[in-house]
């Protein structure tokens, strides 16, 4: 891991005075390698999506176990979304890891949406700029720092799938 890529959300979160906590841990590359690697620290995690609103790109941070509703979200945003893709997040975030994305838009200048059931939380797992760091952090805090735009229903609980053997 390139420390450079780490320091500046590290700055941000020290001159905040938000008590966090960081986690280094084995790679999370995605929401699904992020709960199993992070869940083990018994806070839920949370994913940050890059998303490109009629008004340009935007940050969405939603519970990792659960799905984006972008029907919802368009009827926000009163037009089409679509997500950001790795090249992307790498032109706009050029001190995170490639495909990283950041947890606070307000650093980069783009506006933050939360699935606002996420203030109900006591604390909570958030990547960092790198797959393997991440920090824990009261939300309540975070979005004191981030100013983000609280959505109810932004997010969908993901349907479980069984495969049944047909033999």
């Amino acid at each position: 891991m390139c420390m450079w890529m780490q320091n500046s959300l590290d700055v941000v979160l020290e001159q905040s005075g938000i008590r966090h906590t960081w986690v280094d841990h084995a790679p999370a590359y995605c929401a699904a390698s992020s709960l199993k690697v992070l869940n083990r620290w018994g806070a839920p995690v949370l994913k940050t999506i890059l998303v490109h609103l009629p008004t340009g790109p935007a940050l969405v941070v939603i519970p990792a176990s659960m799905r984006l509703d972008l029907g919802r979200l368009e009827k926000i945003a009163a037009g089409s979304v679509r997500l950001g893709t790795s090249q992307e997040a790498w032109l706009l975030f050029p001190d995170c890891e490639f495909g990283a994305v950041p947890p606070i838009g307000k650093q980069y200048r783009l506006p933050s949406l939360w699935d606002a059931s996420l203030l109900a939380l006591p604390q909570v797992m958030v990547r960092g700029n790198t797959s393997m760091r991440s920090f824990l952090v009261n939300p309540v805090e975070l979005a004191k720092l981030d100013d983000p735009i609280l959505v109810d229903g932004l997010a969908t609980v993901v349907a479980r799938c069984t495969v049944r053997n047909s033999a």
